[in-house]
C-alpha cells in the first residue's frame, strides 16, 4: 500500500472525511461570499470543525482545514454581530489559548 500524503494514516474512511471536509470548506466560502448567507457559513463551519474532531488527527492539512473553518466562522460571526462570541467559540476548538495559531489571534 502506498503512503498517504494527506495525513498520518491512510485509510479509506479518512481520505472520505478529507474531501468531505474541502468540500464542506469551499460552500462556508461560497455561501459567505457568493450567497451572504452568514449562517449557513457558520454552520457549515461547525460541522466541518465536528468531522475534523472526529477524525482526531494533527496533521498539516488537518490543521490547515480546522484554520479555516475558524477563520470563515469569525467572518461569518462578524457579519452576524456576534463578536462576543468569536473567542469562546475559538477556544472551544483548540482548548487552550496558545494552541490558536496566530493568524486566527491576529483576526
Amino acid at each position: 500500500m502506498s503512503s498517504c500524503s494527506t495525513c498520518s494514516v491512510c485509510s479509506p474512511p479518512l481520505t472520505t472525511s478529507l474531501a468531505q471536509t474541502s468540500s464542506m470548506l469551499d460552500a462556508a466560502a461560497e455561501q459567505m461570499m457568493v450567497d451572504k448567507d452568514f449562517q449557513a457559513a457558520f454552520e457549515t463551519c461547525e460541522r466541518g470543525l465536528e468531522i475534523l474532531a472526529s477524525m482526531d488527527q494533527e496533521d498539516n492539512r488537518c490543521r490547515e482545514f480546522k484554520a479555516g473553518f475558524c477563520i470563515l466562522g469569525i467572518q461569518a460571526q462578524a457579519e452576524l454581530n456576534q463578536w462576543h462570541g468569536v473567542l469562546s467559540w475559538v477556544l472551544q476548538q483548540y482548548e487552550h489559548l496558545e494552541k490558536i495559531p496566530a493568524k486566527i489571534m491576529q483576526m
